[in-house]
């Protein structure tokens, strides 16, 4: 283990706080170790501000940030993913995307389940296989297949073309967040989200 020298951070209000910084390699892992004591600093707004230790761990696997008070309570947790050529991954969210009452996921092993991730680099993907419940009741043009958070919408409404059981067809993103088929004839059995990419708006 290497220490590096305390850390005496100065804020812009003139006081200080005093850091404790160590750096670990522990096999293939690397990891940053800080410990902020009595700190003012709320870790979010709304906690109560606690002694805690932040640490980094970079790896082969990714990047991992854990910020954790003094007594073992986790307050934040953020991980990046890499792939085997070192490439960020987006971190999948299972939960944000609404699908209609038309389709359910595919399901089976075969075929990636609808999902909906976003990645460091802004990009917002949705991917994955629905199947229509009832084929008399199939997707029609204008029909909404799934609705995601708005605040992930494309500023402007953007076009893309997916497979579908009839073929390639459109569907669109809206800003409202809906996913909306606009093909020109009518999927009674399954459309894919797979080809769905663009860039989310940005804070």
């Amino acid at each position: 283990m290497a220490v590096l020298d305390d850390v005496i951070e100065y804020k812009e209000d003139g006081t200080t706080k005093e850091t404790d910084n160590q750096t670990q390699a522990v096999g293939s892992e690397f990891k940053a170790v800080t410990t902020i004591y009595n700190t003012t600093d709320p870790l979010e707004e709304g906690y109560t501000p606690h002694d805690y230790v932040r640490t980094v761990s970079y790896s082969a696997n990714g990047i991992n940030v854990d910020v954790v008070t003094l007594d073992g309570t986790i307050y934040n947790r953020q991980i990046i993913e890499f792939d085997e050529t070192g490439r960020p991954l987006a971190e999948q969210d299972w939960d944000s995307l609404v699908l209609d009452a038309k389709v359910v996921p595919y399901g089976g092993s075969t075929y990636k389940q609808p999902s909906l991730s976003t990645s460091i680099d802004g990009y917002t993907t949705v991917s994955g296989l629905v199947k229509l419940v009832n084929s008399a009741n199939p997707l029609v043009p204008g029909s909404v297949i799934a609705t995601m958070p708005a605040e992930l919408a494309p500023e402007a409404q953007e076009m893309f073309i997916v497979g579908s059981n009839i073929g390639p067809v459109r569907v669109d993103v809206k800003q409202d967040g809906t996913i909306q088929y606009n093909g020109t004839a009518n999927v009674t059995q399954y459309i894919a989200f797979s080809g769905i990419r663009f860039v989310s708006p940005q804070d």
